[in-house]
Parts: structure tokens; sequence; C-alpha cells
């Protein structure tokens, strides 16, 4: 038996301390960009915001995602407290990703934290929420247009 029975789960090479590996860097000096990121069983969204506050609301409270199938140029999360509107290109890959249950995180480009991706990358170039009062009203101006088109 081990002495160390958290052994198997410590970075190889290195010691209880030691700092995170750092990003591998472009050749300007700044770390790769990614749009999103994925993985399995995944319990929260990670959506990573270049001006404002960053959220991490519960997958489970996801209602619907609202996208056009033909340019994924840009998609709608919709949670009963808050929406998420991301705009962008090559958006197909996160929007699979979303719809798999498979995105843990989505984050903005900002051409000062991050290198260019590729052309045919996905890229996030905004990320709006609106919460609380703002959600309740346009929940309220849907449902009036609603009503007004029967």
């Amino acid at each position: 038996m081990p002495d160390d029975p958290l052994a198997n789960f410590r970075r190889r090479g290195g010691t209880r301390g030691d700092a995170p590996p750092a990003q591998t860097q472009e050749p300007g000096g700044l770390p790769p960009y990614s749009a999103f990121e994925a993985q399995d069983k995944v319990p929260r969204l990670d959506i990573r915001r270049t001006s404002g506050a960053s959220h991490c609301p519960g997958t489970a409270y996801l209602l619907d995602i609202i996208y056009g199938s033909r340019f994924y140029t840009s998609f709608v999360l919709v949670y009963n407290f808050m929406t998420v509107t991301v705009k962008g290109k090559n958006l197909r890959d996160v929007v699979q990703a979303l719809r798999l249950g498979k995105c843990s995180a989505i984050c903005e480009f900002h051409p000062e934290l991050y290198a260019p991706p590729a052309p045919d990358a996905p890229i996030i170039t905004s990320i709006e929420v609106v919460t609380g009062e703002r959600a309740a009203a346009m929940r309220e101006a849907d449902t009036e247009s609603r009503e007004q088109s029967k």
C-alpha cells in the first residue's frame, strides 16, 4: 500500500505547492484562444466574458438553446433567471457541444488576451448576459406579442 493515498491524483514530476504549468504561448506571447471547452458530465457552464462579470449557471437550469442552423453566427441560451446572447463566427461546434450537454465553458475573444484563432475555428466576439428584471421584462414582452398575434 503506498504511503500517499492521493499520489495518483498529483502531477508527475512536481511537489505539492508547485505553480500550475503555464499555457503554451503563441508566437506573439499570448495564450491560444479556444471558444469553448468540452467534457463529459458537465454540471455547470462557465461563461467567461472579457468585460463584465462572468457567470457559471448549472446546466440543469438551461431551458432552451436558440440558434440559426444555417450560418451559426449567434445563439441564445435561455435560463429561467437569465438569457445569454452569444455572437461570433463558425459557432456550429459550440452549439453542438451545448446541445449534447458536453460544453463546460464558453469564452469571449479579446485580441489583447489571446492569440487569434485559425480562420475556420469558432470565435465568440461578444457575450451579453441579461439577468433579473430585464429578463422578466423580455419574457412579458414576448408573452404580450404572442397574445396579440392570436
